[in-house]
C-alpha cells in the first residue's frame, strides 16, 4: 500500500494538517466512487485515539477507500490552539473543509464520515447542514455537547481529587474557561459546544448511518431512534469495552473488532465499482507541505525522511529567513530534535510540544517534532509498533540529524525530550559528538532501562512517606502493617541494583567505557562527563518524579555537586506530575526552556 502523504489544507490564516491515504494504484484507476474523512476526537481523546484512527484509515485504504483524517484547528498539527476563541464554530468549518479538500485531491463523487466521540457530534452536526454526505459512522458518539464538557470535566476533577499533588502548584481555577486533563476549555468553548444537540437535528446526517455505541450500558438507541424519524436509514450496534481511551498510550490495544466492524460496514454500504480512470482535476499530495500557524513570524512543514521516506516529523522555522542569517539561520545555532515521549506523537503529551517548538522557532531556531519507528506516524520496522525505546530510535535520531543537515545546513543538534525521549537524549549526548546540548524532562529511567526497578524505588519512597502519616501510625501499633521492615528491605537492594544496571547499560552504548581511566560508574559521572565535553546539559524534573528520585536517592550527593558545573543546569518543578498535565506547569516548563535556550538565539 503507498505511503499516506502529509498534506495540509484550508485558508491561510487557519491551514489545517492532515494525511491522505491513497489505496494501490489510485493515481491510475479506481474502484470506489467514494472517500472517507475521519474526524478525531477533541482534547485527551486526541492523543489517545489516534493509532487507532491511523489503523482505521490505512485498513479502509487496504480495500479501495481513499481516506482524509486530519486535525481539527487549534489542535493536534494544525495551527492555533484551543484558547483561540470562535473554536467550536471553527471545528465545524473544518468538517466541511475536509469533506471538499478529500473530494478535491481524489475526484471521488461521494463522501462517508467516520467521527469518534466528539469528532462523531461535530461530523453528524455539520453532515445534516450540508446535506452531500453519503454515509456516516458515529463512533462512540457524545449526543450532546453537554454531555462532551460533562464526561470531560468530570475526568479532569476526578484526577485532580485522586492525585492533588499534580495540580498543587497554580491556580486552581481560571475565570476564562476550565482544564481538562491537559487541554483548556475556554468558557465560550464550553457554552457553544453544550449548544450542540445531536436530539434536536433537523434533517438526517447521511441517507446511511452507522451507531457504534461504546458504552458500558446501551445509552445511544435514542440517537439512533431520533436519526431513523428523520429518514435514515440506521444500523445501531453496541460494543462496549474501548479501552483504548482510557489507557496510557504505550499499553492501549488497537480495537479490532470496531474497526473491523467500520470498514466491513463501509464496504457493504459503498461496493466497488468497474475500475474507471483516475480524474485528471484531483489534485495530489505533498511531502512537503507548509503551514501558517497563525503567525506571521513561524512557518510548518510536514517531512518525511530516512529510508523510503519512513519516517515523519513537522519542521518548525523562523519565516524570516533574513533576520536569522539567511537561509541556515545562524551558522553556530544547533537546530532542535523533538522526541517523542512514550508512545505519545510528535505533538506531545497534552500538545504540550506544538507550542514549545513554536516558540523556540520564534527565537530563530529550527526546530523538527519527529516520530520515531513504530510511533505516531512513522511505521515500524522488523518490530512490534507502539514500543516506548524502538531497536532504531538512536538510528532514526541520526536519520532526523541528517535530513536537518540538507534542510538547513546545521552541522549540531540538541535534542530535547519528555519520558522516553529524555532517556534517549541522554544516551546520544554521551556518545554523540554531533550533540550540543540536550533538555532532559523527567527521565523515565536514564540508563536503566527497567521501570520495575525504578517503580520500586518509587514503592519504596510510599513507604517510607507512610512513616510520617498519623493514620499509618496506627495502623503500624496495631501491627497491621510493617512500614519499617519494608524500607529496610527495599532501600539496599535497590542500590546494588541500580549499580550493576547502570554499569550494564551504559557499557552497551559506549562498549570499553568502564576499562581504562575514563570510567563512568553512575548517572551523575555520565551527567558530568557530558557537561566536561561541553554538552550543555539541562535536567528539567518533576518534584519526586520517579526516574530522578531513584537517581536522587542513590546519588543524592554526587548529583547535588552537578549544580557546579558550567554546562549543566537543573530545574525541579514542584506541584505537577510526570507529564506536566497542569497548563500551568506546562506554562512554567516551556518558559524555562524557552528561556535556557535563549542563549542561543543571541
Amino acid at each position: 500500500m503507498p505511503r499516506p502523504r502529509p498534506s495540509t489544507f484550508g485558508s491561510t490564516d487557519a491551514r489545517l494538517f492532515g494525511w491522505v491515504h491513497r489505496p494501490d494504484g489510485w493515481t491510475d484507476a479506481r474502484t470506489r466512487d467514494t472517500g472517507v474523512v475521519l474526524c478525531h476526537p477533541i482534547g485527551d481523546d486526541y492523543i489517545r485515539a489516534h493509532r487507532a484512527l491511523r489503523h482505521l484509515a490505512e485498513q479502509l485504504a487496504g480495500i479501495g477507500f481513499p481516506v482524509l483524517r486530519f486535525d481539527f484547528h487549534g489542535c493536534g498539527d494544525s495551527a492555533a490552539d484551543e484558547r483561540a476563541p470562535a473554536r467550536v464554530a471553527a471545528w465545524r468549518r473544518d468538517v466541511g473543509l475536509a469533506i471538499d479538500e478529500l473530494r478535491a485531491q481524489t475526484g471521488v463523487a461521494n463522501v462517508a464520515i467516520v467521527g469518534l466521540r466528539f469528532g462523531a457530534t461535530l461530523a453528524a452536526d455539520v453532515a445534516a447542514a450540508r446535506g452531500d454526505v453519503a454515509s456516516v459512522v458515529l463512533w462512540h458518539p457524545f449526543a450532546t455537547g453537554d454531555k462532551f464538557a460533562a464526561e470531560t470535566l468530570r475526568t479532569h476533577k476526578m484526577h485532580q481529587m485522586l492525585e492533588p499533588d499534580s495540580f498543587a502548584a497554580g491556580p486552581r481555577s481560571y475565570p476564562d474557561g476550565e482544564e481538562a486533563l491537559g487541554f483548556f476549555l475556554t468558557s465560550e468553548t464550553l457554552a457553544d459546544a453544550k449548544a450542540l444537540d445531536l436530539r434536536q437535528l433537523a434533517a438526517r446526517p447521511a441517507p446511511r448511518v452507522l451507531v457504534l455505541d461504546g458504552s458500558a450500558m446501551p445509552a445511544d438507541k435514542p440517537l439512533a431512534d431520533k436519526l431513523r424519524a428523520l429518514g435514515a436509514d440506521v444500523d445501531y450496534r453496541h460494543i462496549p469495552g474501548h479501552k483504548f481511551l482510557i489507557s496510557i498510550p504505550h499499553h492501549s490495544t488497537v480495537p479490532d473488532d470496531v474497526i473491523a466492524t467500520i470498514t466491513g460496514w463501509l464496504d457493504t454500504a459503498h461496493p466497488r465499482v468497474a475500475p474507471t480512470p483516475a480524474p485528471a482535476t484531483a489534485r495530489a499530495a505533498s511531502s512537503r507541505v507548509s503551514t501558517t500557524v497563525d503567525n506571521p513570524r513561524v512557518i510548518e512543514e510536514g517531512v518525511l525522511f530516512g529510508p523510503n521516506d519512513r519516517l515523519f516529523g513537522v519542521h518548525v522555522r523562523p519565516r524570516d529567513r533574513r533576520s536569522t542569517g539567511g537561509h541556515n539561520g545562524s551558522a553556530d545555532r544547533p537546530a532542535i530534535l523533538m522526541l517523542n515521549a512514550g508512545t505519545v506523537t510528535r505533538i506531545g503529551p497534552h500538545r504540550f510540544y506544538v507550542p514549545l517548538a513554536r516558540e523556540l522557532a520564534e527565537l530563530g531556531f529550527d526546530v523538527l517534532r519527529m516520530d520515531l519507528s513504530g510511533i505516531g506516524d512513522s511505521p515500524a520496522t522488523s518490530e512490534p509498533e507502539n514500543l516506548t525505546y524502538p531497536a532504531s530510535g538512536e538510528a532514526d535520531v541520526h536519520e532526523a540529524m541528517a535530513a536537518m543537515s540538507s534542510r538547513t545546513g546545521a552541522t549540531r543538534f540538541i535534542v530535547v525530550g519528555l519520558c522516553s525521549g529524555a532517556d534517549i537524549a541522554f544516551k546520544l549526548g554521551i556518545a554523540d559528538r554531533k550533540i550540543a546540548g540536550v533538555v532532559m524532562m523527567n527521565p523515565r529511567t536514564f540508563l536503566v532501562h527497567d521501570l520495575a526497578t525504578v517503580d520500586a524505588n518509587r514503592g519504596a519512597h510510599v513507604y517510607q512517606d507512610a512513616l510520617f502519616k498519623r493514620d499509618n501510625w496506627k495502623k503500624l501499633l496495631r501491627g497491621e502493617v510493617d512500614v519499617v521492615r519494608a524500607a529496610r528491605v527495599l532501600a539496599p537492594r535497590l542500590r546494588s541494583m541500580a549499580v550493576q544496571r547502570a554499569h550494564d547499560l551504559v557499557d552497551r552504548v559506549r562498549p570499553g567505557l568502564w576499562r581504562g581511566t575514563d570510567v563512568i560508574t553512575d548517572v551523575p559521572s555520565a551527567l558530568r562527563s557530558m557537561a566536561n565535553r561541553g554538552v550543555d546539559t539541562y535536567l528539567v524534573v518533576t518534584v519526586r518524579d520517579p526516574g530522578v528520585d531513584y537517581v536522587d536517592a542513590h546519588y543524592g550527593d554526587a548529583m547535588r555537586a552537578l549544580g557546579k558545573l558550567k554546562n549543566f543546569r537543573r530545574e525541579d518543578v514542584p506541584g505537577t506530575d510526570h507529564t506536566f498535565t497542569s497548563v500551568y506547569a506546562q506554562e512554567q516548563v516551556k518558559a524555562a526552556v524557552r528561556d535556557h535556550l535563549r542563549r542561543y538565539a543571541r
